[in-house]
């Protein structure tokens, strides 16, 4: 695997617009909904998701929650526990966020149901994950958990972070209706292209990736996009 400093030479050359293009939409999302003092529910997140660190001066509650402990270091408000028991009061939240989350879930309509629960009125739901009938998605269904847990591992992540996939609700069309069927409001949903990290082989595929990824953003059908991002709102 490439590291990171060649990841980002390739991203300028080959796809400079990529930050603007994947992350645009949902960064302006977190920050609309995003007030001063809200408290986050940072859901299968192990040790934190990266992106909320833009957002921690407006943060006063940021819980970390998932099925397992991470792993050799303590994790500030971590709570260990199934993401459809969560240990919460009713309405607890302003925003839950579920990051590369939902592919991982074994019954996604119980998990929904508890975050409409310990949201309160008017927060929100943000989740970014996998699109299932897309070419990099099938390829990496293909792939066992262990070979999986290699690759990252030879990336130099923690390959124990590396959890099943399920992909019980991975669509558009069946995360709109999930969600709808435990009372949230769509507010926006989207696909954009990350093929490029499936690829990060080489510097030759990675460069590949990047290409295809920046073709597929800009000019492709929406369906063949692999990622599905959302954000929905609990009613009050």
């Amino acid at each position: 695997m490439i590291d990171l400093p060649t990841r980002l030479i390739l991203q300028r050359r080959y796809y400079p617009a990529l930050e603007e293009r994947v992350f645009r939409e949902l960064k302006g999302l977190l920050s609309d909904i995003l007030r001063p003092g809200a408290r986050v529910l940072d859901a299968g997140s192990g040790r934190g998701t990266w992106i909320l660190e833009l957002y921690r001066d407006r943060i006063a509650s940021w819980v970390r929650a998932d099925i397992e402990q991470p792993r050799d270091e303590a994790v500030e408000n971590f709570v260990q526990c199934d993401l459809a028991a969560m240990p919460f009061s009713d309405a607890s939240f302003d925003l839950v966020l579920c990051y590369n989350v939902i592919e991982h879930l074994a019954d996604p309509p119980r998990v929904f149901a508890d975050i409409a629960r310990v949201l309160r009125p008017g927060g929100y739901l943000v989740f970014k994950t996998p699109s299932l009938y897309t070419p990099a998605i099938f390829i990496s269904r293909l792939t066992s958990v262990n070979l999986h847990r290699r690759l990252k591992g030879a990336s130099g992540s923690d390959r124990a972070q590396v959890f099943p996939t399920h992909y019980r609700c991975n669509t558009p069309g069946a995360l709109d209706r999930a969600l709808g069927a435990v009372g949230f409001v769509r507010r926006c949903l989207y696909t954009v292209d990350q093929t490029y990290e499936y690829l990060a082989f080489t510097r030759l595929t990675y460069m590949f990736g990047l290409l295809y990824s920046r073709t597929v953003q800009s000019l492709g059908p929406y369906w063949l996009r692999n990622v599905i991002v959302g954000g929905y709102m609990m009613p009050g």
